[in-house]
């Protein structure tokens, strides 16, 4: 959905994705195939992307976000909340780029879009139970686990089981947050020396 959401971090932010994004969109899904294996393929044709994002554009509930670096004004990443249903989203199509240390904030960041300025009572997100790195990551924020969905996704004709992770306003304000914003604080002032 074409919007205006955005928030500024210590280090990150998150801008609302264009078209002018589609070239980075494709560039970031496709660098690194052992780790994108997760994710479903997107073909390298920037035109493709261009229409997915222009379709996206009137999509109801799909709000998709570019990370950003405050320092380099590079792009590091991608994130979005959608399949809004009442105070619930999903949150995903999460891709950092390699060499990026945006995961910490641009999750925190997430959480505080979904429950500051959309009004959110909970995010969950669905994670290839194989995808270990990022199964590992939502254990390690303190994100709770609900569920295995078995052979919840298909991707490149092989069938996978999903975990469930999910955060509410609750948690996120009394557990999660003081202790990510300690870790993203000391990220920076050491990244900049404060």
């Amino acid at each position: 959905m074409k919007h205006s959401f955005s928030i500024e971090g210590y280090s990150y932010s998150l801008c609302p994705v264009t078209t002018e994004d589609a070239s980075f969109i494709v560039k970031a899904r496709l660098e690194d195939a052992e780790r994108n294996k997760y994710i479903n393929v997107i073909s390298p044709d920037i035109s493709l992307q261009i229409e997915w994002i222009e379709k996206y554009y009137v999509t109801p509930g799909d709000y998709y976000f570019v990370v950003k670096n405050k320092l380099t004004h590079c792009n590091e990443g991608l994130v979005a909340i959608y399949n809004l249903s009442g105070k619930k989203a999903e949150w995903g199509r999460w891709v950092i780029k390699k060499d990026s240390i945006a995961s910490i904030e641009s999750f925190y960041l997430i959480c505080c879009i979904a429950f500051e300025q959309l009004g959110l009572d909970e995010i969950y997100s669905r994670t290839i139970l194989d995808n270990q790195l990022v199964v590992a990551f939502h254990d390690s924020v303190n994100a709770k686990r609900r569920r295995i969905l078995v052979r919840y996704a298909t991707i490149k004709d092989k069938v996978y089981d999903s975990v469930e992770h999910f955060v509410d306003k609750e948690h996120f304000v009394a557990s999660i947050r003081p202790r990510l914003e300690k870790m993203i604080r000391a990220v920076y002032e050491r990244n900049n020396k404060v």
